[in-house]
Order: structure tokens, then sequence, then C-alpha cells
């Protein structure tokens, strides 16, 4: 299940970024067209730039504070609100695109909340999972533009 959820958000994100002016920096965008002596760089940005430090902060923090206080059901809904809209809101300020920035909202909002039930309640509450899932995924997106 989450292979295949994965990978259909990776498709659709994918998509939705590539319908996207060139002009309009994305978190893989800088390694584009480097072909493969961008990897290492590439594999550092997905793993550590931005799929551990964003789980650190929304799956690491958030939910586990704000889930300690109301509840894992509020704690997960919140901090998957609130990654949804620091992906979504940006691309829509820059692309004044409604659509663009409803779908950049809703996949990251909603993988967010996969991820956060994914950790606490299948992997004893680890970060880990989400983290390597993360990675992975900005990864693949990244390299599809080498």
């Amino acid at each position: 299940m989450t292979a295949g959820a994965a990978a259909l958000y990776t498709l659709l994100t994918y998509l939705c970024i590539s319908r996207i002016s060139d002009e309009i920096t994305t978190a893989g965008s800088q390694f584009a067209g480097l072909g493969i002596k961008a990897v290492p760089a590439a594999l550092a940005y997905a793993y550590i730039r931005t799929g551990l430090a964003e789980e650190m902060v929304f799956r690491g923090f958030l939910l586990k504070r704000i889930g300690n206080r109301f509840g894992f059901a509020t704690g997960n809904l919140i901090q998957a609100v609130l990654f949804g809209l620091l992906h979504g809101l940006p691309f829509g300020m820059v692309t004044h695109n409604i659509l663009v920035t409803v779908l950049l909202t809703i996949l990251p909002g909603a993988f967010g909340w996969y991820q956060g039930w994914l950790n606490e309640k299948r992997c004893g509450g680890s970060i880990l999972p989400s983290w390597l899932l993360h990675g992975t995924m900005n990864f693949i997106v990244t390299c599809l533009s080498l």
C-alpha cells in the first residue's frame, strides 16, 4: 500500500510541477539538466535538506506536540494541513494559479497525513519511515529533471 501511494503521489506531484514555468524554482530544479554528475548532491538534498528537515519539523515535532495535547487525530490533521500549505502556497503566490495552489496543497497535505499515520500507528512513533519515503519521493522527482 505504501509503495502504491508513494508512486501515485510522486507521479501526480511531478505532473503538477512539470506544468509550471521553468522560471519557477522547485525543490530539485537546481539540478535540472546536470545529468548523472548531480546525483550525489541531489541525494543529499532530497534526503537531508528537504526530507529529514521537514520530517523532523512536521512529524517529529508538530505531530508529537499537538498530538500529545489534543490527540493523534487532531495533531495529525493539523500537521498535515500545515505541511500542505507550506508546499502549495508558495507556488500559488508565484503562479497565481488556483488549480496549482490547490493541487500542490492537497497532494502534500494528504501524503503528510499518511506519513503521520504510518509513523505513529504502524512504526512505533519513529520518523524514520516517513523520512526515507519523503527523501525517496523527492529524489525521484529530482531525477526526472536531470
